[in-house]
Formats: structure tokens, sequence, C-alpha cells
């Protein structure tokens, strides 16, 4: 049975793909709209027939006048929703990239061709929760649809599902769009603790004397013009001579995220704690930068900079999987 139901899946997908090309932005009509009754509507036509057999049997006027009038509704019904869906054009703008295992929202807009209103449209992905939008007063709506995320590297939503049972619910108005549209999805931290020293921080660059560098390196002779803060008064006191404190600085602080840092483990359990990592160094003003296999990013402390980072953690050895 699961054989069989994925290969009517599949066969189904392949159809919508024929009869529904993918497409940033789709205008809707009668081409790629598909309407039936529902539920409601099957048990109201149902109850249409059966009076008009009861105004037929017992000749009976307005038991006929009453199924005509129920006949009418329901062509009516039929004509207004397969409208609530017609004429909007559907596109698919940006995407939020997130973490994984969290709910990727992708910015979709609707517009209409006329002045009519559109009520009552619910947007879905295969993998995600209902939005109900209404389009009145404005000729635009722009809406964010959100998907469940499970892994990190792209997410690719599937076919947006768009339907509607408005104004009645007799029945069921809805298509299947491929907007051609994708999220990035970082790998979900994993708190790892606080960064190892000894494996991560590494301080580059040469030492530079400078009287405002906090690093402590010996005495020197004393020479006129120096600073008296800087005097070494024990020394001087012991009849030492007058000594100052030397101090430096380095060129550069900079921390190294490595993939090496944490050997022994899976991907992307490592990933995970890479990210986390990365995370916690940003918050500062120190400059991190990051090496993988076949992978190094410069250190920086940009906003950029992090994205970078992040994008490069959520891509490792998927780009030709991830491929449009």
């Amino acid at each position: 049975m699961l054989g069989l139901k994925k290969y009517l899946q599949k066969s189904f997908l392949y159809w919508l793909s024929k009869r529904i090309p993918a497409g940033r932005s789709v205008a809707l009509n009668h081409r790629n709209i598909f309407i039936f009754p529902s539920k409601s509507g099957f048990v109201f036509l149902l109850i249409s027939v059966l009076v008009w057999l009861l105004g037929t049997n017992y000749q009976s006027n307005l038991a006929l006048l009453c199924a005509y009038f129920m006949f009418a509704i329901f062509v009516v019904g039929l004509h207004h929703t397969f409208s609530n869906l017609s004429g909007l054009t559907v596109t698919g703008l940006s995407s939020q990239a997130v973490f994984a295992g969290d709910d990727c929202g992708f910015d979709i807009q609707l517009q209409r061709a006329g002045s009519g209103n559109y009520e009552s449209i619910i947007l879905q992905w295969p993998q995600g929760r209902a939005q109900l939008v209404n389009l009145q007063k404005d000729s635009k709506l722009q809406t964010r649809v959100f998907c469940k995320t499970t892994k990190r590297g792209y997410c690719y939503p599937g076919r947006l599902l768009i339907e509607s049972y408005y104004p009645l619910g007799l029945f069921r108005c809805w298509t299947h769009l491929d907007l051609k549209v994708k999220g990035l999805v970082y790998p979900a931290p994993i708190n790892a603790g606080p960064l190892p020293k000894d494996a991560l921080s590494l301080r580059e660059g040469g030492a530079v004397a400078t009287d405002g560098g906090e690093d402590f390196i010996g005495l020197k002779n004393y020479q006129h013009g120096h600073s008296l803060k800087h005097i070494a008064w024990k020394q001087y006191a012991r009849g030492q001579g007058m000594l100052l404190k030397d101090y430096c600085d380095y060129r550069s602080h900079q921390l190294w995220l490595q993939w090496e840092a944490l050997p022994g483990m899976a991907r992307e359990a490592r990933l995970a704690r890479l990210c986390y990592w990365l995370l916690q160094v940003s918050k500062t003003e120190e400059c991190y930068g990051l090496r993988l296999p076949k992978v190094e990013i410069q250190p920086n402390s940009s906003l950029q900079h992090k994205l970078k980072v992040l994008q490069a953690l959520a891509l490792f050895e998927l780009e030709t999987d991830n491929a449009d």
C-alpha cells in the first residue's frame, strides 16, 4: 500500500508539473484552478434531489419551488467560489533564514486584476500551517506562510496549496503552485559549553609596544618624556633606579572556529556545536573566522560576516545536493 501511495503521489506531482508549470509569479484562471463540491455541497445536493423527488411524487408545487431554489443556490455558489480565486496573481518573494527545527517563513504576494473582493483564502505548504487571508481594500496583499524544517541546507517547501470554500462552503476551489522559492536553514545550535581557548582561540600578529597596551611584558630604563604613571615605584623604592613598566598590545585578537577542535564527532554534531560557538562569539566584538575542510573564511566581526559563516555551516558539503 505504501508503494502504491508513493507511486500515485509521484504521478500526481508529475501531472501537476505539466498542467501548472513552476514560476515565480502565476496568474490564476480556469487553466490552473480546480473546483469540486465539498462534503457539505454533496449533502446539500442530495437534500435538493430528495426535495425534488418528494415534490414530484406528491405533486407539491411548494416542494418543487424549494428544490429549484436550492439548485439555483448550488449553481450560483459554484460561480462565486470559482471567482474567489480566479483573477489573482500569486508571486513568491523572499524567505526567512532560520535554524533547523524552526518554521521557515516565505513571503507571498497576492494581487488582484479587477476591483472584486477576495475573501477567506487559505494558503498552506505541504509541511506547514494554514494561513487565512482576505484581499478587500488594497489591490495587493503580502503575507508570510510558514513551512516546517527538519535539517540544514536549502528548504524547498514544495507546491503551495491555495484553496477557498467561500461563500457558502458548498464547493472547494483550489490549486497547487510551485513558486520556485527556497529558504536557507542553518544548523540547529547545540550547547557546547565555553570556547576551548587552547583549540579555538589563536592570538595572531606580533607584539607592538604601546603606552596604551594591556599586557605587561617587563621593565625598561626610564627616559625623559615618558609618562610618570608607568614608573615602577616599588623598584625605585628598593634603590633599583628609575624604571618603567613596559606594556604591549597585539596587532589582532582573532578567534578561529575550527573543524579539528571537535575530533571524533559526526559531521552534523560538529556543525551544530560550531554554530553554537559562532552565536556566542558574535555577541562580542572579537574578530573570528571559520575553518572547515576545504573551506576557510578570514576573521571579521561584521553582521555580513556572521551571515556568511552561518551560510557556510548550513551548506557545508551540501552544495551539489541543494543546487537549483
